[in-house]
């Protein structure tokens, strides 16, 4: 199994969900990038690229891989799910989507979305027009599937309102255990 790592808008990566990658690497664990254009918030909002990148993430996978997404990674990660990719066990880091999606039956295993109050760049987004940025990455996910764990991130400090605080030194090292902790099971 592989973990493959899918970052957010005006981002690479390598400052959020590599960096988790890199230390996953210290516990055994095998991931992968999953490389597409750098979206924007202007282009991100329209499902005719959401849907070109999930094509892109659902040709660079394995049945069974596990996915570790932050933001309109997650985005991307669903709407793989619903062309076709299915995953073992899902990490959403403040999901830029609806709290009430629907996730096909056959996409995951399970999903851990770890949701936090204070993101204020997700409230932002919530309310732009024609967005799919919504309330699932600040207000945890609100819909009737079991697979689906909220995990409310209780974060402190001086940087509480950061969209991307799951990645900062502070909170890395907690997260990426927590991620390990849930994986272990299956490696």
């Amino acid at each position: 199994m592989t973990i493959l790592m899918v970052n957010g808008i005006y981002s690479t990566g390598e400052q959020s969900v590599w960096k988790m990658g890199y230390e996953l690497k210290q516990y055994g664990h095998k991931v992968a990038p999953v490389v597409y254009p750098m979206a924007t918030h202007w282009d991100s909002r329209w499902k005719k690229r959401q849907l070109q990148d999930a094509e892109h993430f659902a040709t660079n996978y394995s049945d069974g891989d596990a996915v570790i997404a932050h933001s309109y990674g997650c985005l991307i990660t669903w709407r793989a799910m619903q062309i076709g990719a299915r995953f073992s066990d899902v990490f959403y880091f403040s999901a830029a989507m609806p709290r009430s999606v629907n996730f096909p039956p056959d996409g995951m295993s399970k999903l851990y979305n770890v949701y936090h109050p204070r993101d204020w760049v997700l409230k932002m987004g919530a309310l732009m027009p024609l967005s799919w940025f919504g309330r699932l990455g600040f207000e945890g996910y609100q819909g009737m599937d079991p697979r689906v764990e909220n995990v409310s991130a209780k974060i402190s400090g001086r940087k509480t309102k950061s969209h991307g605080r799951y990645f900062d030194d502070e909170s890395l090292g907690f997260w990426t255990s927590y991620v390990h902790q849930c994986l272990s099971p299956h490696i």
